[in-house]
């Protein structure tokens, strides 16, 4: 009956999923066109300072300056983007990632490792060390990664306050910025500081919308932080169990491999 309510669950989870997926692509299609279109615009307004005569050094750099920042929003955008969809999956989907670190936790218990079931029943003592360097090796990865979910557990209150923070203080920079009307006789200082709004206009409220989610998506998160510590715990002391194992049968191997020293004394 538990597997049969799996089964049900996770085909509503795949449904939500592909709704999830499907909103996502037409949001993520309308921000890359945005895109799309103001760095063909940088483009363009790049080749024109470039080819600028009557423009003086120092206002040819100021320009090039500007384009610059233009470039940093716009990167800064996208990158506000992908860490929104991360959030999102971890909304969407954070209940089966929870559930998966659960049953990977049930695996362990139900069926710890041992040196037989890694390497057979008589492994050589060549095997029991590189199996050995295999495990102090995962096992030293999911040390850290235990280290940095308690950590950002440990953190989560001073973050969403951090978050809050930043939310309001980003609310208030959209609120402040004015809104230019393009001019189809507009000086290329004029285009360049139109396509710099836009392009702060865009950083901002995609950084707003990332700040929204985090706050949102911070119960899940530490769910699924709190479940992965737990799979982990679990994982290392498997690892633990193990390596006594084979640390225990290697020195069995060493012992049993040594040669006694014999004398034959001859009579001259």
């Amino acid at each position: 009956m538990i597997r049969s309510h799996r089964r049900g669950s996770r085909g509503v989870r795949l449904r939500s999923a592909a709704r999830f997926a499907l909103a996502l692509l037409l949001t993520s299609a309308c921000a890359l066109a945005q895109d799309s279109a103001e760095n063909d615009a940088l483009q363009r307004l790049r080749a024109e300072v470039a080819a600028q005569t009557d423009l003086d050094a120092p206002a040819k750099e100021a320009l090039e300056l500007e384009l610059a920042t233009v470039e940093t929003r716009l990167r800064e955008a996208e990158d506000a983007r992908q860490t929104q969809q991360q959030l999102r999956d971890s909304i969407d989907n954070g209940a089966q990632r929870v559930a998966d670190y659960q049953s990977r936790m049930l695996d362990i218990e139900e069926a710890p490792q041992s040196l037989r079931s890694r390497l057979g029943p008589s492994p050589s003592l060549e095997e029991i060390e590189a199996e050995t360097g295999i495990v102090e090796s995962q096992r030293a990865s999911w040390s850290t990664e235990r280290s940095k979910a308690l950590d950002a557990m440990a953190s989560v209150a001073a973050d969403n306050a951090a978050a809050r923070d930043k939310l309001a203080e980003v609310t208030q920079q959209l609120d402040g910025l004015e809104e230019t009307v393009p001019s189809g006789d507009a000086t290329l200082e004029g285009r360049i500081e139109l396509l710099l709004q836009q392009a702060t206009r865009s950083a901002l409220s995609e950084d707003s919308e990332r700040l929204q989610l985090r706050v949102r998506a911070e119960p899940m998160l530490n769910s699924i932080r709190t479940a992965k510590v737990a799979w982990l715990d679990a994982a290392i002391a498997d690892a633990d169990t193990l390596l006594a194992q084979l640390r225990e049968a290697a020195a069995q191997q060493r012992q049993s491999s040594a040669i006694p020293v014999s004398y034959t004394h001859l009579t001259l």
